[in-house]
């Protein structure tokens, strides 16, 4: 190790051309990595070079930086050696060289730190949101798909009507002007050229261009737009990625989806990685503190609250316009003349039709719409929340390489490490008892929301010994805001989370209800058995909400004076909709109570 440094003189034009040769070659890499990157993204489309892409994109800068560093460093050792000291070569221990080298292990540890955490980042975000991500894509095609294809028809409509009115008109003039008087009357010219100008200007109404008419519908909601014909879906390749919001003009409802439309574009262009694509992202939701918690609450419902009237009128009026008047159902048929391939349509149809029964009713598409604008919502500030926490974990890194990039720079400049690390040590001592803990608890919560990751934004969660589910509305490092079904707000620790047994509802499987029921063991079989069949039959004529229904006898209870049997009804999906939830086991029970009392069965609930 180097005791001592010593300055090196240079003359002033090898100075002046090595400057000159520093700020081009920093401008030179800046341009040929740029340009890389450019032709790269033209050349290759598909969703896997997009993702490469994602990844590559945040290290442009450091990777410029890296390289410059390396080419200054390499170019001052040759400088020194062919015009300082070409004969011994002895001037290269000195203060700058040691700064050149101390940037360019600097430049190239941050290079590799930011590799290493962009490929954590992606290869997080991939497997927590790649999934549903390509479920939204297609969801998201599809509605637009709807959507365009029932403007077009309206448009086509609106321009037959407009010809009939102009045919109209025309007939109008000409029967006026047929019962106007004989040509032995006097007729004046002014009243010649005035009928003259009725035709012509009735031609001209009916000839308005068709982008210059009004809207077909002055109160379309706003929906988000992310594919369009150049877009192939079904191969995963990208064209052109097109992205529009199309909004009613003056609509008060447009902050509803100002959040999604940068969202939006992340999506068109694939781009797997929550620091690119959500720093795109408008945060709407303001710092929660104890004085506007109440007021954020409100809000949060109240757009919850928007967002399913705007689904509902979607799906009303795709609904209206798809199904013709002679039937109350869609059928696959409807689907196919709208999309470039059956195998699309038909999986189209498969996303709306919930009970598998062939057909589409309006309460299973409002259903299905209503779902995929919320999920366009909780995936948004899910990865909004986490990018947040992301950041923070890239700021610890950048704190922790720079600690140890100060002992690399202490000993390029040969300084005594003995001195300076009793120092250091004293001081990391006593800053262990004032941020120890709390140190130990962001790790803790990173772990727990990177690793484990037991939820995200808009889902519901059991947690046992909780009478009420709660519903995950924001997720910070340290804490994460839920919302109980009774409409309380619950600010939670992630450090006693993470120490709990955590059901999520929202990642289930379809899940069933139990009902249990001690009954008289004089009771028939034949009865049991009416009973079962009865709400297998009920089950079956339900199809929407339940799927399966199930009886048996369990065991002897009370002795030997009474049975109990267990009953099970399966639900089409999980209970993540808490309302669908309630009304859903409501009815269940509404109509089992009704058949027991049928059949005279006396039971009592366990």
């Amino acid at each position: 190790m180097r005791t001592e440094v010593s300055a090196i003189p240079v003359q002033l034009s090898t100075w002046s051309l090595f400057v000159w040769f520093t700020i081009a070659s920093l401008g030179a890499l800046r341009l040929v990595v740029w340009c890389v990157w450019h032709t790269y993204r033209k050349l290759f489309t598909r969703i896997s070079s997009a993702q490469t892409l994602a990844l590559l994109e945040p290290l442009q800068r450091w990777l410029t930086v890296a390289m410059w560093s390396v080419v200054n460093y390499g170019a001052w050792l040759w400088m020194l050696r062919t015009q300082v000291c070409p004969d011994t070569r002895d001037c290269e221990d000195n203060i700058i060289t040691s700064a050149f080298l101390g940037v360019m292990i600097t430049s190239l540890c941050f290079f590799v730190k930011a590799w290493l955490f962009q490929s954590f980042v992606r290869f997080f975000h991939k497997s927590t949101y790649s999934e549903r991500l390509k479920r939204l894509r297609f969801s998201e095609f599809v509605l637009d798909t709807l959507r365009s294809s029932r403007r077009r028809a309206q448009r086509a409509q609106r321009k037959r009507s407009q010809k009939a009115d102009r045919k109209l008109s025309v007939k109008n003039v000409i029967a006026s002007v047929a019962r106007a008087p004989s040509p032995t009357s006097s007729v004046s010219d002014e009243d010649a050229e005035e009928a003259q100008n009725t035709v012509m200007d009735a031609t001209k109404v009916a000839d308005v261009p068709t982008s210059l008419a009004p809207a077909a519908d002055a109160n379309e909601l706003p929906y988000l737009d992310t594919a369009d014909s150049t877009r192939d879906v079904e191969s995963g390749t990208v064209r052109k990625p097109a992205v529009r919001i199309v909004t009613s003009p003056g609509s008060e409802k447009k902050r509803t989806f100002h959040f999604l439309k940068s969202f939006g574009r992340g999506l068109g262009r694939s781009k797997l990685n929550p620091l690119v694509l959500v720093d795109t992202i408008r945060r709407r939701k303001d710092i929660v503190t104890a004085d506007n918690a109440t007021s954020v609450a409100a809000e949060t419902t109240n757009v919850s609250d928007d967002l399913r009237v705007q689904a509902t009128e979607f799906a009303k009026k795709t609904f209206n316009w798809l199904c013709p008047d002679d039937r109350v159902e869609l059928l696959l048929e409807d689907f196919i003349p709208y999309f470039a391939k059956s195998a699309t349509a038909k999986k189209a149809f498969t996303l709306f039709d919930r009970n598998a029964n062939g057909g589409i009713s309006k309460s299973e598409m409002r259903y299905i719409v209503v779902e995929i604008f919320e999920e366009q919502r909780d995936v948004a500030r899910s990865i909004d929340d986490m990018r947040v926490a992301l950041e923070k974990l890239d700021l610890m890194l950048s704190v922790l390489v720079g600690f140890m990039l100060f002992w690399v720079w202490l000993v390029l400049f040969g300084v005594d490490l003995a001195d300076v690390f009793v120092t250091v040590t004293s001081i990391m001592v006593l800053s262990t008892y004032i941020v120890g803990g709390t140190l130990k608890d962001t790790f803790d919560c990173l772990v727990f929301l990177f690793i484990t990751h037991p939820y995200d934004i808009g889902d519901t969660i059991v947690i046992p010994g909780h009478v009420f589910p709660y519903i995950v509305q924001e997720m910070n490092v340290l804490t994460t805001a839920f919302k109980r079904v009774d409409g309380t707000y619950v600010y939670a620790s992630n450090t006693v989370i993470q120490k709990l047994f955590i059901n999520n509802v929202r990642r289930s499987a379809p899940m069933s209800q139990n009902i249990e029921l001690e009954v008289p063991i004089n009771i028939p079989v034949d009865t049991i058995l009416e009973l079962r069949r009865r709400m297998a039959e009920w089950v079956e004529a339900e199809k929407t909400d339940y799927s399966s229904f199930d009886l048996y006898i369990t065991e002897m209870a009370s002795g030997i004076s009474h049975m109990r049997i267990f009953a099970s009804v399966k639900h089409r999906d999980n209970w993540h909709d808490e309302q669908k939830r309630y009304q859903r086991q409501t009815k269940f029970v509404t109509k089992f109570k009704q058949v027991l009392q049928e059949l005279l069965i006396p039971a009592h609930d366990m």
